[in-house]
């Protein structure tokens, strides 16, 4: 046995076999994993999600993490992998067969929920399909994010400030809806999206540190972006459109590329490369109450 890789105590429920009308039967298994803080100076997470509804949160301070899921193990299967050495945690709840991917309906039960601990610095690389993800980031330790999305509905927010400086924050969306929220709290020096067909919300709200430069690279298709940002953050914007529409309010051209009218007073700057093809370009400038 390989002492390393030792996986988790999972508990599992007894699986329940529903139905109706318009589907077959389906056989729902319960599973629940957990493990506390033994001294891991980081901790790198890859899930991977192929369909249902999928939460990430801050969790128990004490607690490395815990994983609370539900799935339909005729048609997935789970897997929960913790490695020690490399203190690394792969979470999956996947297809059993890969050509020919099961359909949930958007009120399937499926569902998998992860907390993970406020103390450790976390590395994410999260993977969906047809999911809906809500991934609340504020207050954790966030060095590193990555986050891929196929035709679904998602939502990233920081509610309160990283614990941490966050290198770098990359989302790939395809035919869906994002909506990204508290970026200022993020404290991320890099934020990269790609997005296919839909509808993106970058929402650059919270608590900018001073003097802090936040790098943005978005690359649209067809669709809208929405931007709000804070009336206190200067905005250097170089952009590359075909048949874009651009809310030039309150920016005015320098050199080759778009400054806002603070920009030169301004306590942080927020510097964006912004390549769109079709579609619009929102921007909207929201207040500052007193610091």
């Amino acid at each position: 046995m390989n002492r390393r890789l030792l996986a988790p105590v999972i508990v599992a429920g007894l699986g329940l076999a529903v139905g109706s009308s318009s589907t077959v039967a389906q056989s729902w298994r319960e599973i629940t994993s957990s493990r506390f803080i033994r001294g891991e100076a980081q901790l790198d997470v890859a899930v991977e999600f192929a369909s249902g509804t999928f939460r990430l949160h801050p969790g128990n301070q004490n607690q490395l993490y815990r994983i609370d899921a539900m799935y339909d193990e005729d048609s997935f299967e789970s897997s929960t992998r913790f490695d020690p050495g490399a203190t690394s945690l792969q979470v999956g709840v996947t297809p059993r067969d890969v050509r020919d991917g099961p359909k949930i309906d958007d009120e399937s039960p499926q569902y998998l929920d992860l907390a993970l601990s406020t103390a450790v610095p976390l590395n994410l690389d999260l993977k969906f399909g047809a999911a809906q993800s809500a991934i609340e980031l504020g207050g954790l330790s966030v060095h590193r994010v990555s986050i891929k999305t196929g035709a679904s509905s998602s939502s990233i927010g920081f509610d309160t400030t990283n614990r941490i400086v966050c290198e770098v924050l990359e989302i790939a969306v395809g035919a869906a809806e994002l909506v990204a929220e508290g970026l200022g709290y993020s404290r991320c020096q890099t934020i990269k999206l790609a997005g296919g067909a839909g509808e993106v919300t970058l929402d650059f709200t919270g608590s900018w540190d001073d003097a802090f430069v936040t790098s943005a690279e978005v690359m649209m298709g067809l669709g809208v972006l929405n931007l709000r940002i804070p009336e206190d953050v200067g905005v250097e914007l170089r952009m590359s459109r075909l048949f874009a529409s651009f809310d030039r309010e309150q920016f005015q051209k320098r050199g080759s590329n778009w400054v806002s009218t603070n920009y030169d007073r301004a306590r942080a700057t927020l510097k964006l490369h912004i390549r769109a093809v079709l579609g619009e370009i929102n921007v909207e400038w929201v207040p500052v109450g007193p610091q």
